[in-house]
């Protein structure tokens, strides 16, 4: 196996969609951060789909990892691993989409979190996001 190499991109989405017979990948509702409307959130199932290259070959299947975590703390609020391996020949300028559901995490404060994609343990691609409250939000009187 050669090295993967990441696509300049990391998409975050509400849902995404295999086309049968295709095998096109349709996104619905793609973000780039997340508005909460207050602290603690828990947020609705999503999709963290990434895009990898430079592999060849027939692959077994190779454990994979994506996590969500806190920037700076490196606290983890998700994590889900797998095995992706495909039986087909991968020629090396193949894109490999893979989309990883996420069926909630939970913010407990704004800030910046970072998703990372981990084949074999070692760190292939991240993306750095912001989780807010909304620009008119106006926090209520503490007691």
């Amino acid at each position: 196996m050669t090295d993967p190499t990441p696509i300049p991109s990391l998409l975050f989405s509400d849902l995404v969609i295999r086309e049968q017979g295709t095998g096109k990948l349709s996104f619905v509702g793609a973000f780039n951060h997340i508005l909460a409307p207050g602290f603690p959130f828990q947020t609705p199932f999503f999709f963290v789909t990434v895009f990898i290259t430079n592999i060849q070959g027939p692959l077994d299947p190779i454990p994979t990892t994506m996590t969500i975590s806190e920037k700076g703390s490196g606290h983890v609020i998700f994590s889900a691993s797998g095995n992706v391996g495909f039986k087909e020949i991968v020629q090396r300028a193949t894109v490999i989409e893979i989309p990883f559901p996420v069926p909630g995490c939970r913010f407990d404060r704004p800030g910046t979190y970072e998703a990372v994609l981990l084949i074999n343990n070692e760190r292939i691609v991240a993306r750095d996001f912001t989780v807010s409250l909304p620009l008119s939000h106006t926090p209520s009187p503490q007691p």
